[in-house]
């Protein structure tokens, strides 16, 4: 249902099997970008480099060595920053979120994640 109510909000298209987002953007060229960001060490709102310790980087590649040994071909890190609102409030008061009122109800939640885990420095996303 949410699929249904989002394509009428914000049309997908299907060329050739792959979906195409309606500025023209390739899902698989997003998330290559997403990749390589993550790979250069870019995990801050803000797009700059995350000093990160030597010794958080050996636990980091420690991590990283055991997810692999159990399967998961990716894991990446994130910094646990506040995040600029270029333009959520904005996209949520237009109602692109369509019936996932939650969305508007977290928003400050999805601003800063402190406010979901208080303390925590960072995330560990694997797959």
């Amino acid at each position: 249902r949410i699929r249904t109510l989002y394509a009428q909000r914000e049309p997908i298209y299907r060329r050739a099997g792959t979906m195409i987002l309606t500025e023209g953007r390739l899902i698989p060229e997003i998330v290559s970008h997403v990749l390589r960001v993550c790979q250069r060490g870019y995990g801050t709102a803000h797009g700059g480099p995350v000093s990160v310790s030597p010794a958080e980087t050996e636990r980091r590649e420690q991590l990283r060595a055991r997810l692999n040994g159990l399967g998961f071909d990716a894991v990446r890190f994130a910094a646990l920053v506040p995040f600029p609102d270029p333009g959520l409030r904005a996209w949520l008061a237009a109602g692109h979120h369509a019936d996932m009122d939650w969305l508007a109800r977290s928003a400050d939640k999805r601003l800063d994640p402190h406010l979901v885990l208080a303390g925590a420095q960072a995330a560990i996303c694997w797959a």
